[in-house]
This record gives structure tokens, C-alpha cells and sequence, in this order.
């Protein structure tokens, strides 16, 4: 099943055309909605609430002063980039006033507005090292979220989304393509001026392996997507274990997320994301002693209920970076008698160690 078929970007389908899928999904309202929520989560630093038409809303920063700085625009829904350009005129601001746009990782969910956005006005968009070449174009992004997706779809069949309820779920990342604008690659340990402070930049993959922690003086982290809830990795778990361990060194007083409320107490939820992780290690392995599971069953047994179609893809994506994590490690293994046919029921089992 081809979800992202090889054609001309100029054909993409307009995602304003899925509603009655989505609807068959479960889905009352799946439409972003137009919202002007803003906050000032402290002096001169806003937060912008972006919705989007699936998870949850995501959090744009404005940093105003010398170098006024929009970090983690958003999705490029028309209802997204209207809810950040309310947002904007209601600090007083707009596109033009702005210097730059800084990401904290390159996933659509916070980076894709850059092209909409870049048509209003264009803003040189700064982000880790490597990522601009990576992601010129919004096509970029979107096929690195299909890579993501791909590997999911047999077992998201398996839980009963039919194919054409995958690709229209896949289709919602078909939106109108375009340059994105990078013009500056960010390094760990560089500084970075934004409003009217330098930020120092640190590497902090784990959720994504182009991730960043932007740092200011007063130990403030815009820290993206490394800690949501309770914890957050749909990449490798070891690395993203290692990033925790390295925030723990660092002398931060509060964290600004890129979904949910800001972060007073770092120390504690970063030591609360390791436990967790561990938690979903341990319970892993306590589960697949004896016959095994295969991956969807795993988790529905980690996670409960994945009836919704975005819960199940990102649920499996966890899963299946904590199994691969245990495999490597040697803790798991996939029974052979299950590996030539459907990989929704490849069959995992602890190793038992003689």
C-alpha cells in the first residue's frame, strides 16, 4: 500500500477533502480551531497556543526585544497559522516585526507553518546543524514522518483501520509545499541571540536526532519535545536515556514545552521521564516472558486503550523503539517461525539467559 505516492507536489490532494473518513474514525471534530491563547510565561517570553487537527495543540514562544525570535511555529493549517498570527497581533506584533525563527527539531508538528508563514514573510529559520540541507522543502519533513509511519501500517491494519482510513491519515500531511528558509545551523554549545539575551544551544537527541535545548542565563530551557507528561522518545530509547542523564547536569530553573503547561521543578519531572522510560522497559520485559506477544498486543497491554487512530500510530511507534532497544541489548528476541508473514504477528520474547 503506496501512502505517499511518487507524484509532482503540485498534485497533493487538499487536506480540507478527509473530513468524512475522519469521521468514521471516531473523530466528533478533528478540524483545528482558530484560537487566539497567549500568555506571558515570563518576562517578555510568550506562549502561543497553536491548534492542529490531531494530538494536542502545540506551543509557539515569541521572544520579544532586540532580536525578537518565534521559535516552534507550528503546523501550517490555514486554522494553525491564523491562531499564531492572532497570537502575534495581540503581544502587538507581526510576521515583519520579527528577526528569525529558531526550532527546537524539525517535526511538522512544530516546523511545517515555516512555509506558509515564509509566503507572508519571509524570516530565516535557524535550527541543529545538518537539518537545513536535510529539510529544504516541506516534502522533507513530510516523508520523514511517512518513514515513520510506514513500519506501523501492518499492525495499525491488524487493529482494524481499514487501507483507506491509513491514507487518509497519512494524507493529512499533504499540504501546500514550499521552502521552509533555513539560514543558520545551531551546534552544541553555540549562543544564539534571541530577544535580548544570548541562549546557549545544547544537542539533546532522543525525541528526534535533531533536537536542541535552547538555554538562557537565568537557567530557563525551551526544551521542545524532550519531556511531555511524563516522558516523551519515539526515537531510541538508550539515546534518549542519555539526554535525560545530560539535562540533569544542567542548571535549569524551568522548562518551556512545546505541548502543555511550562515545567517549574525540572529536576523532579526529568528524574519522573527516567523512571517512566525504565518503568516501560521492565514492564516490557515482565510481559513477553513465556509465549510471547506480538507488537500491538504489547501495546494495548503497555498502554491501554489505542482505539484512535493517532493513539495507535504513536503508541506502536514507542513500543516498537523500546523493543528495538531491548534487541539490540540482547534482552529480546523475535521468535523465527513468525518473521515471514505479516509483520503484525512477528512474535517477541524475552531471552532467557542460561
Amino acid at each position: 500500500m503506496s501512502l505517499f505516492p511518487t507524484v509532482p507536489p503540485e498534485t497533493y490532494p487538499d487536506w480540507k477533502e478527509i473530513p468524512d473518513c475522519f469521521r468514521r474514525l471516531g473523530w466528533d471534530d478533528f478540524r483545528p480551531r482558530v484560537t487566539c491563547e497567549v500568555l506571558e510565561v515570563s518576562p517578555n517570553i510568550f506562549r502561543i497556543t497553536v491548534p492542529q487537527a490531531f494530538y494536542a495543540d502545540t506551543n509557539a514562544y515569541l521572544i520579544r526585544g532586540e532580536i525578537p525570535t518565534l521559535i516552534d511555529p507550528g503546523h501550517a493549517y490555514p486554522e494553525s497559522v491564523e491562531s499564531l498570527l492572532a497570537g502575534l497581533e495581540s503581544i502587538g506584533l507581526s510576521l515583519s516585526s520579527l528577526a528569525q525563527v529558531v526550532l527546537t527539531h524539525p517535526h511538522v508538528d512544530h516546523a511545517a507553518a515555516c512555509v506558509p508563514l515564509r509566503k507572508i514573510h519571509p524570516l530565516p529559520v535557524a535550527a541543529y546543524e545538518g537539518v537545513g540541507k536535510k529539510y529544504s522543502e516541506y516534502y522533507n519533513l513530510m516523508k520523514v514522518a511517512y518513514d515513520f509511519f510506514r513500519p506501523r501500517c501492518p499492525h495499525l491494519l491488524a487493529a482494524g483501520y481499514s487501507p483507506e482510513e491509513l491514507v487518509a491519515f497519512a494524507r493529512l500531511y499533504y499540504l501546500p509545499p514550499g521552502p521552509i528558509g533555513f539560514r543558520q545551523s545551531l551546534t552544541e554549545g553555540a549562543k544564539i541571540r534571541m530577544g535580548d539575551q544570548d541562549w546557549e544551544v545544547f544537542y539533546t537527541p532522543g525525541h528526534s536526532n535533531e533536537h536542541i535545548l535552547l538555554l538562557n542565563p537565568e537557567g530557563l530551557g525551551i526544551s521542545g519535545d524532550l519531556i511531555v507528561g511524563r516522558a516523551t522518545s519515539l526515537g531510541e530509547i538508550g539515546v534518549y536515556l542519555q539526554t535525560l542523564e545530560k539535562l540533569s547536569r544542567l542548571p535549569l530553573k524551568s522548562l518551556l514545552p512545546a505541548h502543555g503547561s511550562p515545567i517549574s521543578n525540572p529536576p523532579k519531572r526529568i528524574e519522573t521521564a527516567r523512571k517512566t522510560v525504565e518503568g516501560l522497559r521492565s514492564q516490557a520485559l515482565q510481559l513477553l516472558e513465556g509465549p510471547g506477544l506480538n507488537l500491538l498486543d504489547l501495546t494495548r497491554a503497555i498502554m491501554g486503550d489505542i482505539s484512535k487512530i493517532h493513539l495507535a500510530s504513536t503508541s506502536t511507534g514507542l513500543i516498537f523503539s523500546l523493543l528495538d532497544e531491548l534487541q539490540s541489548d540482547g534482552l529480546v528476541r523475535t521468535d523465527p517461525n513468525t518473521l515471514a508473514g505479516d509483520p503484525s504477528q512477528v512474535i517477541y520474547r524475552k531471552n532467557v539467559r542460561i
